[in-house]
């Protein structure tokens, strides 16, 4: 018969749980590293996705600012003198030769 203690069986299943206990831990530190690459990866694309975005809104304000710009050139010329003569002109509207104020002492301006 062979002897056998009870410490030699003891050191056998120490060392196994510990590689299982290893390979858990490495497994697990394996799943969060590619977890944390994965998140990474979506962050920076979001972040891209979100500069396209800002390049695209920042593309309009330009050109809103471009149409501004053209319909106060077209509002300056529309209220030019030269245009409001053709207008007057256009509704048969007769010119003014002199003007009449109405000062605070005629009966009309008083309550």
């Amino acid at each position: 018969m062979s002897y056998y203690s009870k410490k030699s069986f003891e050191r056998n299943s120490e060392k196994k749980s510990f590689f299982n206990s290893a390979k858990s831990i490495i497994t697990f530190l394996a799943i969060i590293f590619i977890g944390c690459i994965c998140s990474y990866l979506w962050e920076i694309n979001y972040i891209s996705e979100q500069g396209y975005k800002v390049k695209e809104l920042e593309k309009q304000i330009a050109v809103i600012k471009e149409e501004n710009e053209k319909l106060g050139i077209q509002l300056v010329q529309a209220q030019s003198m030269g245009n409001l003569q053709e207008k007057v002109a256009a509704l048969s509207m007769v010119t003014v030769s002199e003007i009449v104020y109405i000062d605070d002492s005629s009966y009309l301006a008083r309550k």
